[in-house]
Order: structure tokens, then sequence, then C-alpha cells
């Protein structure tokens, strides 16, 4: 799941692309999966300005971070930055 400034505006998928179209200024991004979720980004939305995000996982196939990271440390699974 999508949220932009705290709301749910829609899903991604793994190695899918989303294009967004936001009110100038500065808005919040943060992705979630049950009951995991990434890091909130702050970003700044500028006139004919596009803005290149990038979301995923930090475990990749290792299943021992996995394990970690949807447990122990699970707020840190995923991750949302710039790209």
């Amino acid at each position: 799941k999508v949220f932009l400034d705290h709301c749910e505006i829609g899903l991604i998928a793994q190695d899918q692309t989303i294009k967004l179209q936001v009110t100038l200024g500065e808005h919040s991004i943060t992705i979630k999966i049950d009951w995991t979720s990434s890091n909130t980004l702050v970003f700044n939305a500028r006139p004919e300005q596009d803005v290149y995000l990038e979301c995923g996982n930090k475990a990749g196939a290792n299943p021992v971070k996995m394990f970690l990271a949807l447990t122990i440390v699970r707020n840190s699974y995923l991750y949302v930055k710039l790209s």
C-alpha cells in the first residue's frame, strides 16, 4: 500500500512503477505491507519538476535478514528514497 500524506492512495507491486500527480508543496510518502512499513520520506513537489522515488525491501533474498526484518525490526524491512 502507498500512503501519501498519511492517506492510502493505491497499491504497488514488485517491479511495478506507478505515477502520481500531487499538488505543489511538501508531501510525505510511506509504503506498507501487512504489519511492516517503510520510513516516511518527505519531499517537495515543485512546478514542472518530476520527483522520482524508489521503494523496496532491505532484506533482499537473505532468509535470515528477512525473518529479522519481518519480526524483530519490522519497521526496517521496507525503504522509500529519492531515486
